[in-house]
């Protein structure tokens, strides 16, 4: 259901609907109508922000495993490299055995490596697709805004996402700039 409350007097429109979607489209063709160039607004829809939110805090998640696995990733690098040198030392001298434990042991190493670039690239994906569920959001919660207002929302908001400052978001986007 659509309530639209509009009060001649301070020239206020109140828009009352659950659907984010249909609010802007109508937001803009009313604009686009009454050639208004710059409109600002204060947008609620609880189950946005809810989610915008629990996108926030999984990215936060996301981007602190990213960085154990990359410190560990990074350990285990400099692990092989010290085993392969260690392995054609042995291979030189000519201690066989040795060198063939060594092999063995950076063939387990790899097996890991690949495991972990594996679970590193999920958490990327996760945080790409977070990223564009973000992006889904600015955008529409911009064309809740026309000229200035919705710009500026878009730049404060890259500049909070540039910043890892995502806890900022949601306020941007109920309140705007």
């Amino acid at each position: 259901m659509l309530y639209i409350n509009w009060d001649l007097n301070s020239g206020e429109f109140q828009f009352r609907h659950n659907d984010i979607q249909n609010v802007t489209d109508l937001i803009q063709s009313m604009c686009a109508n009454m050639n208004v160039r710059e409109l600002r607004s204060r947008a609620h829809f609880p189950s946005i922000l809810a989610n915008v939110k629990n996108i926030v805090e999984s990215m936060d998640e996301r981007y602190q495993v990213n960085e154990r696995l990359s410190s560990e990733m990074v350990e285990r690098i400099n692990f092989v490299r010290e085993c392969v040198v260690r392995a054609e030392d042995m291979l030189v001298i000519r201690d066989f055995s040795d060198a063939r434990k060594l092999y063995g042991r950076l063939t387990i190493l790899n097996k890991e490596l690949i495991g972990q670039k594996t679970v590193r690239m999920a958490a990327r994906k996760e945080l790409l697709d977070g990223l564009k569920l973000l992006n889904v959001s600015i955008d529409q919660f911009a064309r809740l805004r026309v000229g200035e207002p919705s710009y500026s929302l878009i730049k404060e908001c890259r500049k909070a996402i540039a910043n890892d400052n995502l806890e900022a978001l949601p306020k941007l986007f109920e309140f705007g700039v």
